[in-house]
């Protein structure tokens, strides 16, 4: 494998935004996962970031994606390396819009073999298990599952018994409907954009 014609991206999946001093901040979730991609980062594990997320909470006037570029740029990571999807209000529409936002940037044009492309997904364990199967479904969609291989990199943290329920019955609902065509996503895309 010539090194110079391979390229790993680590998509970065967000959590949420808190008000500071009446300013959108990143998370302490949210932050844990994007720390996480700034150590693969400065590892050379990962040599681009997808920093992915919209505006979908109530108050929220800034996009996660961007707040979370700001954040790892002001630890040091360059600006050329960092790539903002801010259009996605849920898990599904993160990796529809970040595979575009590649698709656009001709990250997929003319992939050979497994060796010149991988994508690494970061988020919370129970996150990753539906991120997943999503990825699998929309690289099958752009015929190039068999050409990008996935790696899962989870964050560690604690989550409440009341987000690992709903984290279960999403993964049903993916499971079921892994692009995310049906009512249900429909419904959490509806909501989050009206707040």
């Amino acid at each position: 494998m010539e090194k110079e014609n391979f390229i790993s991206i680590g998509i970065c999946f967000s959590c949420g935004v808190r008000k500071q001093k009446n300013k959108d901040v990143i998370a302490w979730d949210t932050r844990a996962r994007a720390d996480k991609a700034l150590i693969l980062y400065r590892q050379s594990f990962i040599n681009k970031i997808i920093c992915t997320g919209g505006i979908f909470q109530k108050g929220q006037q800034i996009s996660i994606a961007n707040l979370m570029k700001d954040y790892l740029i002001a630890k040091g990571v360059p600006r050329n390396d960092i790539l903002s999807e801010t259009k996605s209000v849920e898990t599904v529409e993160n990796i529809k819009f970040s595979f575009s936002l590649l698709k656009q940037q001709n990250f997929f044009k003319n992939l050979k073999n497994t060796e010149q492309l991988r994508l690494v997904l970061i988020s919370e364990p129970n996150h990753l298990r539906r991120i997943e199967i999503i990825a699998h479904a929309y690289l099958a969609k752009y015929k190039l599952d068999t050409l990008v291989p996935l790696l899962l990199e989870p964050v560690q943290y604690h989550i409440s018994e009341k987000t690992k329920h709903e984290e279960k019955a999403m993964l049903h609902h993916t499971a079921l409907d892994p692009l995310g065509e049906g009512e249900v996503f429909e419904k959490i895309r509806h909501e989050r954009r009206q707040k």
